[in-house]
Formats: C-alpha cells, sequence, structure tokens
C-alpha cells in the first residue's frame, strides 16, 4: 500500500525538488509525540504549512511556475474559443490558494475568482467571489487535498453558479485515495504539484529517514482504517 502520488514520472523530480523546498523553507512540521488534528478530525505527525512560501520569494516562484504549466496545459486542452464562449477561470479556494489564483491567472491573462468557505452574510452575500459567467471552463486551485471533502464543497460552490469545473490542481496531497476517487466519480481531473511519497523520499535523502518512517506507518494506518469504513458502510 504506498499513497497516491501526484502524477506520472516526468514529473515524480519535480514533485521530489518541491518537496525538499518544502522541507528547505520549514514548512513542514514533524510532531509524533504531538499530533496536529487536521479539519476532517485526523490527528497526525505531519502538518504542512505551504503559507511559509508566502515569505519565501525563490521557494514560492517554483511553485507558482508548476502551477502556471499545469494550468496552460488544461488550458491549451480545450476546444478552439467559439465566437462567445469563455475562457478558463482559475478559481482559488480561500483562503490558502487565494494568491496562487491570482498570480497564475495574472501570468496567463485569464479570469479569476475565489471560493470562500460559507457565504457571506453581509454585503452581496456571495460564496464565489468575481465575475464568473454560468457555462465558464475552470480550473480549481487547493492548497491542501486530504479527503476531499473541502475541495467537493468548493466545486458545488462554483457549479452552483452554472460553471463546469475541469480540473483540480492541488499543491500538496497526502496521498490518501478517496480525494482523487471522488472527484473522478464527478468526471474532474486531479493532480497535485508534490505529494506524502515525494515528501518521504525527500526526507530519507535528508537524512531523517527515522522521521520518514513514523510517517508512513502513520499513512498506513490511517488507510487501513479508511478502507475498513468503506467496507462497513460508513462514510
Amino acid at each position: 500500500m504506498e499513497p497516491v502520488r501526484s502524477d506520472a514520472s516526468p514529473l515524480r523530480e519535480e514533485a521530489l525538488a518541491l518537496a525538499g523546498l518544502l522541507l528547505e523553507v520549514g514548512a513542514v512540521h514533524v510532531r509524533p509525540e504531538e499530533p496536529f488534528r487536521f479539519r476532517s478530525g485526523l490527528l497526525s505527525p505531519v502538518y504542512v504549512d505551504h503559507r511559509v512560501l508566502l515569505s519565501r520569494p525563490p521557494a514560492r516562484k517554483a511553485f507558482i511556475d508548476a502551477l502556471t504549466d499545469r494550468v496552460r496545459r488544461v488550458r491549451d486542452a480545450l476546444p478552439a474559443a467559439a465566437p462567445g464562449s469563455y475562457p478558463l477561470t482559475v478559481a482559488g479556494v480561500a483562503t490558502g490558494a487565494i494568491p496562487y489564483a491570482a498570480w497564475v491567472s495574472d501570468r496567463l491573462g485569464l479570469p479569476m475568482v475565489y471560493v470562500r468557505a460559507e457565504r457571506k452574510e453581509h454585503g452581496r452575500g456571495r460564496r464565489v467571489e468575481g465575475e464568473l459567467a454560468a457555462g465558464a471552463p475552470v480550473v480549481l486551485l487547493e492548497d491542501l487535498l486530504t479527503t476531499g471533502r473541502t475541495t467537493l464543497d468548493a466545486v458545488d460552490a462554483l457549479e452552483a453558479e452554472g460553471a463546469h469545473v475541469l480540473h483540480v490542481c492541488v499543491l500538496f496531497t497526502y496521498g490518501f485515495s478517496q480525494g482523487p476517487y471522488r472527484l473522478a466519480e464527478r468526471g474532474i481531473a486531479c493532480s497535485a504539484l508534490t505529494d506524502f511519497s515525494a515528501l518521504l523520499q525527500a526526507l530519507k535523502q535528508r537524512g531523517r529517514a527515522g522521521e520518514a518512517e513514523i510517517l508512513r506507518r502513520w499513512w498506513e494506518d490511517v488507510s487501513r482504517s479508511r478502507e475498513r469504513d468503506t467496507e462497513s458502510g460508513q462514510p
């Protein structure tokens, strides 16, 4: 049993390099004696705080470059635009993916929107901020992917506005199969710049094999538990 990898082999070198950058800038926190609690309630010995990248221009640029390349591929794969059709829109999930959506959309000259966790209770009461035309193709940027529930919630918000979400691209995924599987059920492609598998490899390369082993065992324990829950019909 292994974590779901971000992409096929040509991009594994990139995934490993980006995982190494996360380690170098101090974005990866390993704390098995005092686990972190995720939004889903999952307790984890590791937490990837990608927000550190915002303050580290060289590492930040590497992630922006990689994201821009992914979004460019999605854009270039679209059929030739017919008169009156809408260009690809870049959407960012609040709050972590908003700056990346802004940087990438600016580089490619594409429209951008962002998705709030909840609808505003004041002003226009919107959840999707920005101008989003019904029928517009969308690539959704997310910072982290664990179970996929938060991402699917953002997809629902965009589709409620009439958008067509084609692809979800995340900065880092913990490699659990539920997220990509849930998106695939909706016909949405999913890719990640780097992932848990690359992080384990990067840790080993830096002489931190003991920590990598702790994280690997945790990942396997969680995966087995989730498989049992699935077999028993639990969500």
